[in-house]
């Protein structure tokens, strides 16, 4: 769990060390994002360990405390951004995906609806909703390359893991083809990889051009390096000619 940003560790290891199951209902989600958020600020975690997890009357103890006692936002309030933050950030990589793919099968043709998460999903909302308000969420929800270019490596890096293990562990009309055409096109990982390599060589060209050589041996230098770099254009060309 330490690669997902929680802002209480110990409080995810007490949770799944009480409940160690495959899968979590969508209500356990937001309940845990909803004392992970509030509880720290107000040092209710110790009550929380001690006696949250022997029934769910004390869970909604807990909830009625921060709500009446500590004046915070309340639950239902909290499940409504809980929701939205998940769906908005979705729906920036494939086309149509909400919290709906965690939908339970059994019930998407009746009227209720329930929610079956994978530890892994539960975790990967929970850390969508923490890093909601970050600037790379800011820049993702912006869309464009120029946003996507100031993401860090590391947030995508995340989101990939989150969605390919949505797409991995539910049904639905995604392939692996799909989150890979998002994160290198659509987000640009390809084109920005690229650029850098360009950036490189222009840098690597500068250098050897201005590199002061004696004797005769500079003009063999200069020809082996236009030689490559005359191969290396032939080469684009005729990708770009496939392209157009």
């Amino acid at each position: 769990m330490e690669q997902w940003n929680m802002v209480n560790q110990t409080l995810y290891d007490y949770f799944f060390d009480h409940f160690s199951q495959e899968r979590y209902s969508l209500e356990q989600a937001q309940i845990l994002s909803y004392i992970e958020m509030y509880s720290t600020a107000h040092n209710a975690v110790k009550k929380f360990q001690e006696d949250v997890y022997h029934s769910s009357k004390l869970i909604s103890a807990i909830v009625k405390e921060l709500e009446e006692k500590y004046l915070c936002p309340s639950l239902d309030e909290h499940k409504r951004k809980y929701r939205a933050a998940i769906n908005k950030i979705l729906s920036c990589t494939l086309d149509g995906l909400t919290l709906d793919i965690c939908l339970d099968p059994s019930t998407q043709n009746t009227n209720r609806r329930a929610y079956e998460l994978t530890k892994a999903d539960l975790l990967f909302f929970n850390f969508i909703f923490v890093t909601r308000n970050t600037e790379d969420a800011k820049q993702l929800t912006k869309g464009g390359y120029s946003h996507y270019a100031r993401i860090s490596e590391d947030y995508f890096k995340y989101l990939k893991m989150g969605i390919e293990n949505l797409i991995n562990t539910h049904p639905n009309k995604y392939t692996p083809e799909d989150v890979t055409f998002c994160f290198e096109y659509k987000f640009g990982l390809a084109r920005q990889r690229l650029l850098n390599q360009l950036t490189a060589l222009n840098d690597i060209t500068t250098e050897i051009s201005n590199f002061e050589l004696k004797g005769k041996e500079v003009i063999a230098v200069y020809d082996n390096c236009e030689t490559i770099l005359k191969e290396c254009e032939n080469k684009l060309m005729r990708l770009r000619s496939s392209f157009f």
